[in-house]
């Protein structure tokens, strides 16, 4: 962190009317620099008089910013981001304003240029805004201001606030939100992990959660899941299968095939769902697969 301080301390300073005070604890507030002692207002509002001994760096607020657009022209064309994200880890709460301005310009890149910025430059006013550019079409907009969110925003905060768009008409953001929203505010009707499970586009949203809901009601759309390609939503269906005590043939017949798959993790856990759903009609495929499986740690011969 001491390397990318001295970056921002070779800047040079010039006293003037409004200027950010960067202080040894961490924190940043904003002067009007007229006062002697400084008196600094910070990002919830307080305003607290600040030694001279306390303060690391003082920069102008146009210094900032104009180091943040620089930053932000950069991001945009994914040049130096992790030095980038190093210096607004340093500039904090001051990178804010500029990065909230850029925020509010037409150019899609620009915006999530500004969004990954927020991820390390954040403060509290820059919540709404985020929110708002969660609703936005761009994809990549929306994956941006999600990250800043998540980054910055207590999750159980975060929960409350992107709730309706958990239940909302737009899949693809009801998508994205869903694993947090469903954490603290699961849904007893189920129709909001029904929705996700009845689109294949909500598959792999609704993989991350499917194994909290017990419900025999999901078992149909659950057994779908284990005709798609990806192993981890494969995987993540024999678990669902298993917390809804799914013991019928057709579910034991699909989870049999599993046992002679090439990933060893599902057939790992197709065996598992044997331990809870299995029957003697079940035996016959277990020892097969217990036959073909090389153990890679066999006992000792006399252990």
């Amino acid at each position: 962190m001491r390397c990318w301080i001295g970056m921002l301390l070779v800047l040079p300073w010039a006293h003037c009317a409004e200027e950010w005070v960067f202080l040894k604890d961490g924190s940043v507030g904003l002067s009007d620099g007229s006062t002697n002692p400084v008196t600094a207002t910070f990002t919830n509002q307080t305003k607290a008089t600040v030694k001279p001994e306390d303060i690391l760096f003082r920069r102008t607020r146009g210094q900032v910013d104009q180091a943040v657009s620089k930053i932000v022209a950069d991001l945009e064309v994914s040049k130096d981001i992790l030095t980038h994200l190093k210096e607004l880890a340093v500039l904090r709460e001051a990178a804010t304003p500029k990065l909230l301005e850029c925020l509010a310009k037409d150019d899609a890149r620009v915006r999530v240029a500004a969004l990954v910025g927020l991820q390390y430059g954040w403060s509290p006013q820059a919540l709404a805004p985020a929110l708002k550019a969660l609703q936005e079409e761009d994809r990549e907009v929306r994956a941006a201001a999600f990250k800043a969110l998540a980054r910055n925003v207590p999750e159980m905060e975060l929960a409350e606030k992107i709730l309706p768009f958990a239940d909302g008409d737009d899949l693809s953001l009801a998508e994205m939100v869903f694993e947090l929203a469903d954490k603290y505010h699961p849904d007893a009707s189920l129709k909001r992990i029904k929705r996700l499970l009845d689109d294949e586009a909500g598959w792999a949203a609704a993989a991350t959660r499917l194994s909290h809901y017990l419900s025999p009601a999901l078992t149909p759309a659950t057994l779908r899941l284990l005709n798609d390609d990806r192993s981890f939503i494969r995987r993540s269906a024999v678990v669902g299968l298993i917390a809804q005590l799914a013991d019928g043939e057709e579910p034991r017949a699909k989870v049999r095939a599993l046992l002679e798959d090439k990933n060893s993790d599902l057939r790992e856990i197709a065996a598992e769902y044997f331990t809870w759903n299995g029957c003697a009609d079940d035996l016959a495929a277990l020892n097969k697969a217990l036959e073909a499986e090389n153990d890679l740690h066999p006992w000792p011969a006399n252990g």
